[in-house]
C-alpha cells in the first residue's frame, strides 16, 4: 500500500516521480477497489475467524461511453430494489438517488438536467 510517513516534512521531500506514482494509484479505480476489498476481507476474516477468499470474483469496471449508457445504468441500479421485491417504487428505497431527490436531500448530487444537457 502506501509507505508509513514519519512527518509532514518527509512528504515535502518526495520527488516528482514519487508524487506521480501515488497520484496514479490514487486515481486508479481498479487499484482503489482492490485495496478496499483486501482490507475488508482481512477485517472480516480476522473478526469472524475465517480463512480464504471473501469475494467471489475480482472487481471489474465498464466504461459507459455516452449519456444514454450512463442513464441506462442509473435506471438499472435504481430499479434493482423493485426487481428484488424490496419496495414497490424506486423512490421508496432510502439508499437510492431517486429517494434523495424526492426528499430534497440531493444538494450534493449532480443535477439530472445539468447531466443530460
Amino acid at each position: 500500500m502506501y509507505p508509513s510517513l514519519k512527518s509532514q516534512d518527509e512528504i515535502e521531500l518526495w520527488s516528482e516521480e514519487q508524487w506521480e506514482h501515488y497520484r496514479r494509484r490514487l486515481f486508479d479505480v481498479s487499484e482503489y477497489m482492490r485495496n478496499i476489498q483486501a482490507a475488508f476481507a482481512r477485517w472480516y476474516n480476522r473478526n469472524y475467524r475465517r480463512r480464504g477468499r471473501f469475494w467471489a470474483e475480482r472487481f471489474k469496471s465498464t466504461l459507459l461511453g455516452d449519456t444514454q449508457a450512463v442513464l441506462d445504468c442509473m435506471l438499472y441500479v435504481e430499479l434493482n430494489p423493485v426487481r428484488a421485491g424490496l419496495v414497490e417504487r424506486p423512490e421508496d428505497w432510502t439508499g437510492s438517488s431517486i429517494f434523495l431527490r424526492e426528499t430534497g436531500k440531493d444538494d450534493w448530487l449532480v443535477s439530472l438536467r445539468e447531466f443530460i444537457d
